[in-house]
């Protein structure tokens, strides 16, 4: 069994590891969890939506994360760019639907599709490759292929 921990974030990131909603919805509710925070230069939107918890990823959006979070920081991840390195397609697909921004750049110039082209996460490159920006697109081709990755 994992250590459990007291801190109120390692609570947080715990139940997100578990799949724990119920946990979650509770410090929501309570005001000790902002769902749009950000830790670890990713939200916790994305660190669910990483995590593979379409459960959670849908509450949390339900309760008002931001899918598009704005950010200071140039390397923080989008939930998209999160799910796409995560590789829940199910998930990628929630966070377009619901107008995740497919062309933001972070990350010293990483989209989502880069992303899942580094890795490696095939179906999900093949959803993204269609609704990025041609000229993005060409791009992150371009640059997995100078770095022997066959993606595109």
């Amino acid at each position: 069994m994992p250590h459990r921990f007291t801190d109120p974030l390692d609570i947080v990131l715990d139940a997100i590891e578990d799949g724990n909603v119920e946990k979650l919805r509770e410090l929501i509710l309570t005001g000790e969890l902002n769902v749009n925070d950000i830790v670890d230069e990713i939200s916790i939107l994305g660190l669910a939506a990483k995590s593979g918890r379409l459960e959670i990823v849908q509450m949390m959006l339900e309760y008002g994360a931001d899918v598009n979070l704005p950010s200071r920081k140039p390397d923080v991840w989008t939930a998209l760019m999160a799910a796409a390195s995560g590789g829940n397609l199910e998930i990628v697909k929630l966070l377009v639907e619901i107008g995740a921004n497919v062309n933001e750049i972070r990350d010293g110039g990483s989209c989502a599709l880069m992303v899942a082209g580094r890795a490696s996460h095939q179906e999900i490159f093949d959803y993204l490759a269609p609704l990025t920006n041609p000229g993005l697109r060409q791009k992150v081709i371009k640059e997995l292929s100078d770095g022997s990755r066959e993606l595109y």
